[in-house]
C-alpha cells in the first residue's frame, strides 16, 4: 500500500492511482485511496496517536503502513508516561528502537516527556529528533542543587578576578562583587585614552545599578549549557559565567509568557560567548538568535507579544 512518502514531486509521475486512460468506474476508488493516504499521514502527524511502553522505551503504532524508517519520517504522539532521561528511545510499528534526542544531539532530560504531553519527532536517518518544545521541569531538590552549584561558580569567578578572599553570603552580594570585579579588571588593563577609561567605569556603574530591578536572579555556567529558561512568573536576571566555556540559552515560547515580562542576561567572563536562541517562530529584535561576546555585556529582553521579538 502506498503512503505519503511514495508520492512523486513531479505530477506526471503520480500514476499509481490515476493512470493514463483510466476508466470512469475506477476513478472513485482511486480518489478514495488518495484520501485514505492523506488521512493516515495526517493522523500520524497531528499527535492524535497515544504512545505505549514505558517513559523511556516508547512505542507507537502508526496509521500509515510503514515497512522501514526513512529520512524525514514525522511521527507525533501523546506521551504515555514520564521519562527519566538519558536513554529514551522510540520504536514505531516494531521497526526498531531509535534514540530520541533534542536540540539535534542532546539526550532528553527527566520529565521532558510526561503522560499526555504532545511530542513531534522527525527521523534523520539515524535517530529521532524532537522538534516540539521540551520542558525543563526538574525536582525541587535538583533545582536547588543546580542553583547552589551555579552560585558557587559565579563566586569563584569573582574571587579569581579580584584576588580577594571575600565570600558572597547571598546572591545579591555575589552579583555586586562580580560587577565590581569586572569594573576593577577593566580599569587595570585599559591602555586607551582617558575618555575610554571614563566610559568603561560609567558602564560598570550603570551595570551594578541595574541589578536591583529584577525579582529573581539565577546563576548558570557552561556546565548547565544548553540552558532552557523556564516559564517566568516574575522579572528574571540570568548571570551567565563563561569562564569555563560558551553557554547556550534557549528562551521559552512567547505565547506562554506574560506580556512585558523582563529577562536580563549578564555575561560574566572575558572569554567564550553566550548565544540566546528564540523559541520556534519567535524572534529577538527580528532575529532568531543573539550572541554576547564581551565581559559584563548585558542584554535586557522585554516580551512584546504584538511583535514576539
Amino acid at each position: 500500500m502506498d503512503e505519503i512518502n511514495d508520492l512523486k514531486v513531479i505530477d506526471d509521475n503520480n500514476i499509481a492511482r490515476f493512470p493514463e486512460g483510466q476508466t470512469a468506474a475506477s476513478l472513485n476508488n482511486a480518489a478514495r485511496a488518495l484520501e485514505g493516504l492523506i488521512a493516515r499521514w495526517s493522523k500520524d502527524t497531528n499527535a492524535s496517536v497515544t504512545a505505549s511502553g514505558t517513559g523511556d522505551l516508547i512505542a507507537v503504532s502508526a496509521n500509515q503502513m510503514l515497512t522501514a524508517y526513512y529520512d524525514g519520517l514525522v511521527i507525533a504522539f501523546a506521551g504515555a508516561a514520564t521519562c527519566t532521561g538519558g536513554g529514551v528511545t522510540l520504536n514505531v510499528d516494531g521497526l526498531g528502537a531509535k534514540s530520541l534526542l533534542k536540540f539535534g544531539s542532546a539526550a532528553l532530560s527527566a520529565s521532558d516527556i510526561v503522560s499526555g504531553r504532545k511530542v513531534i519527532a522527525i527521523y534523520d536517518g539515524t535517530t529521532f529528533q524532537v522538534i516540539s518544545p521540551m520542558s525543563d521541569t526538574v525536582s525541587s531538590d535538583a533545582a536547588a542543587a543546580s542553583a547552589t552549584a551555579a552560585a558557587a561558580s559565579v563566586t569563584s569567578a569573582a574571587t579569581s578576578a579580584t584576588n580577594s578572599a571575600t565570600s558572597a553570603t547571598n546572591s545579591a552580594t555575589a552579583e555586586a562583587n562580580a560587577a565590581a570585579s569586572a569594573a576593577n579588571a577593566a580599569a587595570s588593563t585599559i591602555s586607551a585614552s582617558a575618555s575610554d577609561t571614563s566610559a568603561q567605569a560609567s558602564a560598570a556603574t550603570a551595570l551594578a545599578a541595574t541589578v536591583g530591578k529584577y525579582d529573581t536572579k539565577i546563576a548558570i555556567s557552561s556546565v548547565d549549557s544548553p540552558y532552557t529558561v523556564a516559564s517566568m512568573t516574575v522579572d528574571t536576571l540570568l548571570n551567565v559565567n563563561t569562564t569555563g566555556g560558551s553557554v547556550i540559552v534557549n528562551l521559552p515560547a512567547a505565547s506562554g509568557e506574560t506580556d512585558n515580562r523582563l529577562l536580563g542576561i549578564n555575561k560574566i567572563g572575558a572569554v567564550n560567548t553566550v548565544t540566546i536562541n528564540s523559541n520556534g517562530t519567535d524572534t529577538i529584535g527580528g532575529a532568531a538568535s543573539f550572541t554576547q561576546y564581551d565581559d559584563t555585556e548585558w542584554a535586557d529582553l522585554y516580551l512584546d507579544k504584538a511583535r514576539a521579538d
